[in-house]
């Protein structure tokens, strides 16, 4: 074919919101598709289409002017070669399409099967799904499409259930209780839901306690000729369309992710169950062991299964009778239902290092060696010791084993603390930190009752964080009685300690030859990420390790402001690099990393040119900056 043609549009009068936007390209959408025939908008100001115009387009809505621009085309053989840059948009668009042809349901990455749910003995389903992206490799071959098959358990108990069993007896309908109106945000927002009325899948963007079953919502009822709208309760709703009867009308609604930007999506938790991996799940060995069993496939049996779904996929795309053929063919692509073979490589045995003691991996696992002690322990001689009345009388033995496993296990040194009893903890907790917690505090232990423990433990874990930063461990009163398996929970607890205290409890030595010559000379390494909330805040954190086996780090965050993110991360990249290459120096007698490995989290193909033009430059004008000042002899 012609290859892909990228455009630029530009709106006058200009809109200041993305929504205004949208409703300008949805007005003027059949005469863009009468001049483009095929085309994909990427918000904001591109499209891309297999059509080339000669002039530019000017199309007239009502109350603005489209004009559209030609701007670069990217050949058949740029694209054969994987050379697509931002044109990536085309081919997750056709990803989509082809991949809503299996009847799968797009949540977030993965597509889900909700008609094909497998039932288990234990009080979990089972759904198939896949995750699919477009890549090439190292952009010397033809886009490839990559998929691989998954499963994921489903929940038997509802929304409901799930929050109320985690609000130690409290009723899940105290809304003003913050604590509640926390656990049902915390269990439910970003989770995927399952509805148990039609399988549908969902993933969850914000508890409204604002809305009840009781509240109306507007239903749109289509016939031949048009659409009508009527008003009705959401109880009015499941009664009429599924025959559900809800039992509560106290519960929240759950406002999910919609496919369109112009929906809104309710449920009823009372009709939704969580899917995942969750506590109740883990708690339970036997429900665990059969999640595993069913839902870790075999390395053959992923293969299989992918390879039977780009068949069905390639099929679909060859079927003249069907719209993907169309959409195919409208930008001059196939699909291939062969795998492309690829050179791999088996990677010897690793070995992890506790200080003195070394051992082999296997299978990816080394929990069994995590007693043999730590790489770097750390002593506690001013720390705080808070406790129930009811649990003075077994105390001192708990307290003493800790600190006897602490020492002989672990060359970990734990001085005398000093105990204070709490045992209306829910009330009295922060007047005694306040009282007791000092700038030398290194820790405070927390034993708490298991009544309200949820509960306390969010109250203490907020105020020493937000109030009085201190590190603390928590410890649940039944835990100090248990008899079996003590020397193994004292141990964990332990390690846990030494953990916070940023004492490295093991590492994998990297001096391996495959690496070489990283880490066989000063060796630093960055890792980036950003987390973006649902209401579309979004935060940087920032690490980068100290010595060279990298458990040793430097880490800040920071907020990135709306509309402002990409510049204002291209600073804040410099201004930790900096900070963290100092660091390194302190740490290593004034030696600067020969090399740096920069690890990029959560990036989507097309962010590879702003990432290229903003963060990688960042990185490059500080190590600009460090030659200058070297070559003038200045720090």
């Amino acid at each position: 074919g012609g290859g892909i043609n990228h455009y630029t549009y530009a709106i006058e009068p200009a809109f200041t919101s993305e929504q205004e936007e949208r409703e300008v390209l949805t007005e003027l959408w059949p005469k863009l598709a009468k001049e483009l025939n095929a085309f994909v908008v990427h918000c904001p100001k591109s499209i891309f289409s297999p059509t080339r115009l000669e002039n530019t387009l000017v199309l007239h809505g009502k109350a603005c002017t489209l004009t559209v621009d030609f701007h670069q085309q990217f050949t058949a053989q740029q694209v054969n070669s994987g050379t697509v840059g931002e044109a990536q948009v085309v081919f997750r668009h056709i990803l989509k399409n082809l991949c809503k042809s299996q009847m799968y349901q797009k949540v977030g990455r993965r597509f889900f099967n909700n008609d094909d749910a497998m039932s288990g003995k234990s009080a979990t389903m089972v759904f198939p799904s896949f995750y699919s992206y477009l890549g090439n490799f190292g952009g010397t071959c033809c886009p490839h499409m990559h998929i691989d098959a998954s499963f994921r358990a489903v929940h038997r108990k509802t929304i409901v259930e799930y929050v109320a069993g985690s609000l130690d007896g409290a009723s899940p309908w105290s809304f003003d209780e913050p604590s509640v109106a926390a656990m049902w945000r915390e269990k439910c927002v970003g989770a995927i839901v399952v509805t148990s009325y039609n399988n549908r899948i969902y993933r969850i963007k914000d508890v409204r306690f604002d809305l009840t079953p009781r509240s109306e919502l507007t239903l749109c009822v289509r016939d031949d000729k048009n659409v009508k709208s009527r008003q009705s309760t959401f109880v009015q709703y499941y009664q009429a369309y599924y025959q559900k009867e809800l039992t509560e009308f106290r519960q929240p609604l759950l406002e999910a992710i919609p496919d369109r930007r112009n929906e809104q999506i309710f449920l009823v938790p009372e009709f939704c169950c969580p899917t995942g991996f969750n506590d109740d799940i883990r708690k339970d060995k036997a429900t665990m062991q059969e999640v595993i069993k069913t839902t870790k496939l075999s390395p053959s049996e992923r293969f299989v299964s992918s390879m039977h779904l780009a068949g069905e996929i390639s099929k679909c795309s060859l079927d003249e009778r069907r719209k993907e053929h169309r959409l195919m063919q409208d930008w001059s692509l196939k699909v291939s239902p062969e795998p492309t073979e690829v050179e791999g490589r088996q990677l010897e045995a690793l070995q992890v290092e506790f200080g003195k003691k070394a051992f082999q991996i296997e299978e990816g696992n080394f929990q069994r060696w995590m007693r043999n002690g730590l790489q770097c322990s750390v002593n506690l001689y001013n720390w705080l010791f808070i406790y129930p009345e009811s649990d003075v009388a077994v105390l001192d033995i708990w307290l003493r084993s800790l600190r006897d496993i602490a020492q002989v296990a672990f060359e970990m040194h734990i001085g005398d603390p000093q105990r204070v009893i709490c045992s209306d903890q829910c009330t009295d907790l922060p007047d005694v930190l306040e009282k007791h917690v000092t700038p030398s505090t290194q820790m405070v232990l927390l034993l708490t009752p298991s009544k309200d423990s949820t509960k306390v433990y969010r109250l203490f874990k907020q105020y020493t964080t937000v109030t009085l930063p201190v590190i603390t461990q928590v410890v649940k009163s039944e835990t100090i009685r248990k008899r079996q398996n003590i020397a193994a929970v004292l141990s964990r607890i332990v390690l846990q300690i030494n953990a916070k205290f940023a004492g490295p409890l093991w590492h994998i030595p990297l001096d391996n030859v495959a690496l070489k010559p990283l880490f066989f000379d000063a060796t630093m390494v960055v890792g980036i990420d950003v987390y973006s909330s649902l209401d579309g805040e979004q935060c940087m954190g920032f690490t980068a390790s100290l010595n060279t086996s990298a458990t040793e780090y430097y880490s800040m965050a920071t907020m990135l402001p709306q509309g402002m993110q990409t510049e204002t991360m291209a600073l804040k990249i410099q201004e930790f690099f900096r900070d963290a290459l100092l660091e390194f120096a302190k740490r290593n007698d004034g030696t600067a990393p020969q090399h740096v490995v920069v690890y990029r989290g959560s990036v989507n193909t097309q962010d590879l040119m702003t990432i290229r033009d903003f963060e990688v430059k960042a990185f490059n004008m500080v190590l600009d900056a460090m030659e200058c000042t070297a070559d003038g002899g200045d720090r």
